[in-house]
């Protein structure tokens, strides 16, 4: 009996090793992943926009978010997401809580928020943040870090 339940519990362990492992080769594989929301009613392509996420240089910092969908987010390369231009009820989409840090990399610091980013509210270079994104366009918003 004790036997069985060692092979059970390693041949769980092992399928998880390689469903994660399969995940990650996806993802790497395809560089630029696009995350799309549930689409309700059937909505046409002129009714969502795309955020474009960046880091430069490239793999010198993260950005991190509050994703209406998948709650907190932390990306390290670039991303894009497709969001809905208005929540079901009739209010403007927006993102929530954008900011830049350098969690691992201690030569580098977060410099400035480049991109569109002239009409966005909250914006605090103090606190490397921006706290409220409206998704009324397509935006690219770029973290840019420096060398100490």
């Amino acid at each position: 009996m004790n036997k069985k339940l060692i092979y059970i519990f390693v041949f769980l362990v092992l399928g998880l090793f390689v469903i994660s492992a399969c995940n990650l080769i996806k993802q790497e594989e395809v560089g630029r992943k696009v995350l799309q929301p549930k689409e309700k009613n059937g909505g046409g392509i002129e009714d969502f926009v795309t955020l474009d996420l960046r880091i430069n240089p490239e793999g010198w910092g993260y950005i991190s978010f509050v994703n209406p969908y998948d709650g907190y987010i932390t990306i390290n390369n670039r991303t894009v997401y497709r969001y809905p231009k208005v929540y079901p009820n009739g209010s403007l989409f927006y993102i929530n809580d954008l900011r830049a840090g350098t969690r691992y990399y201690r030569n580098y610091t977060f410099d400035r928020w480049t991109g569109m980013i002239d009409d966005v509210r909250g914006f605090n270079a103090t606190q490397r943040g921006i706290n409220l994104i409206p998704m009324n366009r397509n935006r690219i918003i770029t973290a840019n870090f420096r060398r100490i």
